[in-house]
């Protein structure tokens, strides 16, 4: 098969990418520093709502004010030159791997199966815990004070699930693959395959869970407590007393009106 030079041209762009200094990049090179830009982007992810919504947005400058506010913050460390390439201006699509099918079919992996089944149990239970409860409301309170209406509905990846003060689900797939996450990043291809396919399905399977969870009727109940509406949890046993003599004190006058007709 005969290829004409504009396509191998076209070919041998698709593998190396050059720089003006003269440094050539494979696509291994790529792939690493699109992955180590990543995990600095994501430190930063949860610290706060308005903060999220600018390192989420896909118009690039407003992202990258986001990134710019987060190191200023010292939520994250700053992007080097390269990773900065790689995760703004390389579509992810030419550098990733492997094809569509075969991330699709690491899920059918055993080891990766079972893991995102234990994974999904802990998580289950973390909701349903006092920590997980308590995290939710505290998530809730900050979406409020952010001068945020509480939604119906809220997506709980950053805030909760991706959060590492909440469930951390970076921490526990690091440690399911064996892995400290103080000690950096995944080393191994195949390791950080399986991490990218659990990372992808539970991210958005646990966000439906935590819906289920705090549904409808738990986000009315936390918008009437952070508004005021529910009953108080910080009264003194003198307020709780002078609430219930006043209320006494209001009944028994409805019961005369009634009896005085």
């Amino acid at each position: 098969m005969k290829i004409i030079r504009h396509e191998l041209r076209k070919l041998i762009e698709g593998i190396f990418i050059g720089d003006d200094d003269g440094t050539v990049l494979s696509p291994k090179d790529v792939d690493d520093f699109e992955y180590s830009g990543q995990v600095k982007d994501d430190e930063a992810l949860g610290k706060h709502p308005k903060l999220d919504a600018l390192l989420k947005s896909k118009h690039l400058p407003t992202k990258k004010q986001g990134r710019q506010l987060a190191v200023s913050l010292d939520y994250q460390d700053d992007l080097t030159p390269y990773e900065e390439l790689a995760v703004d201006h390389i579509d992810p699509a030419h550098i990733h791997g492997p094809p569509p099918f075969q991330k699709t079919n690491m899920l059918q992996n055993p080891e990766v199966h079972r893991m995102q089944a234990e994974i999904t149990k802990e998580f289950k239970q973390y909701i349903f815990s006092p920590e997980g409860k308590k995290f939710a409301d505290e998530v809730l309170a900050d979406w409020a004070d952010a001068g945020y209406s509480l939604p119906r509905r809220l997506n709980w990846n950053h805030s909760m699930i991706s959060n590492y003060r909440g469930f951390d689900l970076k921490g526990r797939i690091y440690r399911a693959l064996g892995y400290n996450i103080t000690d950096g990043y995944l080393t191994n291809s195949e390791d950080r395959a399986k991490y990218q396919a659990l990372y992808n399905h539970l991210d958005s399977k646990l966000n439906k869970v935590a819906q289920e969870r705090f549904n409808d009727k738990y986000m009315k109940v936390a918008s009437g407590q952070i508004e005021g509406e529910s009953f108080p949890l910080t009264l003194t046993e003198t307020e709780l007393k002078q609430m219930i003599m006043e209320e006494l004190e209001e009944r028994k006058k409805r019961k005369k009106t009634r009896f005085s007709r």
